[in-house]
């Protein structure tokens, strides 16, 4: 009966990110970075190394998303690659350190992308 419900949800989610648009994905991938960075600062306050590792793992695979999916023809995508790379290198140093503070360092420009991609997808 779980494994069904469970099968289920999974449809369900994959059809409601099928129905997004490839900006609502965008900014959605971006909410989800900023989650999991707070989810990471919090897991290194605890000591929870293991569970922050998780995290941040999980936002280098959004970051890696992102970086293959621009579209190199437009010129901003130069711009966001070299963003990108410059946030999966701090993403590798704050997990190997397990440095909180420099999470909190790119949070505010995961935020700012965010925002910026929200605006112009409405």
């Amino acid at each position: 009966m779980h494994a069904n419900a469970y099968q289920q949800y999974q449809q369900n989610q994959q059809q409601s990110i099928n129905a997004l648009s490839p900006m609502a994905i965008v900014v959605k991938l971006f909410t989800e970075a900023e989650k999991e960075i707070l989810k990471a600062g919090i897991y290194i306050d605890n000591k929870n190394f293991a569970l922050a590792n998780k995290s941040i793992i999980k936002i280098q695979g959004i970051v890696h998303s992102l970086k293959t999916s621009l579209d190199m023809d437009y010129e901003i995508s130069s711009n966001l690659l070299a963003l990108y790379e410059y946030f999966f290198m701090q993403l590798v140093e704050a997990n190997l350190k397990k440095d909180k503070e420099i999470l909190m360092e790119i949070l505010p420009m995961i935020t700012e992308l965010k925002e910026t991609f929200t605006q112009i997808s409405n």
